[in-house]
């Protein structure tokens, strides 16, 4: 009889686990040839195993990435990250270790601060914000994989100026977090203070003298100098106004005013109120008195009157050019003895008059 004895020399694996960031105390599971829970550092093993293929297979855990599986010991022996999977080829005498590298996910929050320090109105919610392209919400935590670079944006709105990005941003947004890191990120967004200007115009057509300086202008009661742009509080109702001068009608207000001079500015804006003070013209009225005591009888029809040496008719005012000397003269007839000129006339008839007079 004939004996062999045959030995088959064992083999071992073993598991280890690593996270970045080091040193987390966060539990991995583990299934398979050998069932565990891991942490950072934590190793388990199977030894005196016989030859053959063995899998160990790890848990997905929220907020983190299965990043790499590194084996050593054996050539045959490796893992797949799609599948979380080590596959071990335990030949005889074999000692596999394989590595479970797990990174943490970063986390990204983006912080809008708003003065509103000029009267604006707008809240963080008329500002879309965005994690490359991607729409996020302000002041929520955004995961992200780590150690890759990511650009904060946002949608501006008109009237608002925005500053450079800030905190753990870069001035252009771009920041790049570390496993396991949450990043804030902050951007302000300053409300643009409107600008009112008053614009007046003066028409010295009918003789007129005075000035745009000559009729003050007013924006809510305070002084304004015309073509001057003025900082003003937006979403308040404003009112134009002016001190205006006897003899010059002043239009409505235009531009962007209301006829009455009232306006409301939003955040940025820049607009102009205009106004026109035209001179108006002054009137003179000839009036003649015939006085028949003595058997006359003509009438006032038979001495024909003049202004400058043109016809006008008797009691009916007559514009003329003001700043200027105007003469009031007449026909006179045989057998009546014409008196002075009188009332607001010289006694020779000459009369200077101001925009608006209505002298006789």
């Amino acid at each position: 009889v004939e004996c062999t004895f045959t030995n088959t020399e064992l083999g071992s694996l073993t598991i280890e686990k690593q996270t970045l960031p080091n040193g987390s105390p966060q539990s991995f599971s583990f299934s398979g040839a050998i069932n565990t829970s891991l942490t950072d550092g934590g190793q388990a093993g199977l030894g005196g195993i016989l030859p053959g293929t063995y899998t160990v297979t790890e848990a997905a855990l929220a907020g983190w990435d299965l990043t790499d599986i590194s084996c050593t010991g054996d050539d045959d022996s490796s893992g797949d990250i799609g599948t979380r999977t080590a596959t071990f080829n335990i030949a005889a005498g074999d000692d596999v270790s394989c590595v479970f590298t797990n990174t943490q996910r970063a986390n990204i929050v983006l912080q809008k601060v708003l003065p509103n320090d000029n009267g604006g109105t707008a809240t963080q919610d008329d500002f879309l914000a965005y994690i490359d392209g991607g729409p996020v919400n302000w002041d929520a935590p955004n995961e992200v994989l780590p150690n890759v670079q990511y650009t904060a944006s946002e949608d501006t709105l008109t009237g608002y100026t925005p500053s450079a990005w800030s905190g753990d941003c870069a001035a252009d947004g771009t920041v790049t977090p570390a496993p396991g890191q949450t990043v804030t990120c902050s951007i302000t967004n300053d409300d643009i203070a409107p600008t009112l200007t008053l614009v007046k115009t003066v028409i010295n057509n009918n003789g007129g003298s005075l000035a745009v300086s000559d009729f003050p202008l007013f924006i809510n009661g305070t002084p304004a100098i015309s073509g001057t742009a003025y900082s003003q509080t937006a979403n308040v109702q404003l009112t134009a106004s002016e001190t205006t001068q006897a003899g010059y009608a002043p239009s409505a207000w235009g531009g962007d005013c209301a006829a009455d001079g009232t306006i409301t500015l939003l955040p940025g804006d820049t607009k102009t109120c205009t106004i026109t003070n035209d001179d108006v013209a002054p009137t003179l009225t000839l009036v003649k008195t015939v006085v028949n005591d003595d058997g006359g009888d003509l009438t006032q029809a038979d001495f024909p009157s003049f202004i400058d040496g043109s016809p006008v008719a008797w009691d009916t005012p007559t514009a003329v050019t003001a700043n200027e000397v105007h003469t009031a003269s007449e026909t006179e007839q045989n057998g009546y003895l014409a008196s002075t000129w009188g009332s607001d006339c010289a006694a020779d008839g000459t009369i200077t008059l101001l925009p608006g007079d209505a002298k006789t």
